[in-house]
């Protein structure tokens, strides 16, 4: 029977024979306290059961990660290692260039200083030759300017006994 049936009948229409049914079918569907217990008891172990696979599986998977893990990271130092040396060849290639390079460059500026320099030391060497020559004429010069004033000088302080003496 339908137990919609019990709720909507009013107490004037339920008969004994309803309420022996309705006790019957509540009797049949009702658990007893040790039944309710061992029912609970079984879900216990089951949840433990489950939970202690739940928990080997998890580990499992855990153990498994781990592994791909340290296995990636293998991989990856392997790789950074690669690349780094990679890295410190290509830079060591660089700078062996960048060396060759620089010491091309200054043998280059080397050579033009000391083009430069030859240069430098010829222009000066006739500069300085055409000094000595101007300063060679000078003393010249400055030697007859020196014997004029000096014959000058004594022909003032001789002019009386030069006189006489082409006069006589």
């Amino acid at each position: 029977m339908d137990s919609n049936k019990f709720d909507n009948l009013s107490p004037n229409e339920f008969t004994q024979k309803d309420l022996m049914l309705h006790l019957l079918q509540v009797a049949q569907h009702s658990a007893t306290r040790e039944d309710v217990k061992s029912d609970i008891d079984q879900l216990d172990k089951k949840f433990d059961i489950s939970f202690s696979k739940l928990e080997r599986k998890i580990d499992g998977v855990e153990q498994k990660l781990e592994r791909k893990i340290d296995g990636v990271e293998q991989k990856l130092e392997t790789k950074i290692d690669g690349i780094e040396q990679k890295l410190e060849t290509k830079i060591d290639g660089i700078e062996q260039k960048l060396e060759t390079k620089i010491d091309g460059i200054v043998k280059k500026l080397e050579t033009k200083i000391d083009g430069i320099e030859q240069k430098l030391e010829i222009k000066i060497d006739g500069i300085v030759k055409k000094l000595e020559i101007k300063i060679d004429k000078i003393d010249l010069k400055f030697d007859r300017l020196q014997w004029l004033i000096i014959a000058s000088i004594l022909t003032i302080f001789l002019k009386d006994s030069i006189l006489t003496f082409f006069s006589s």
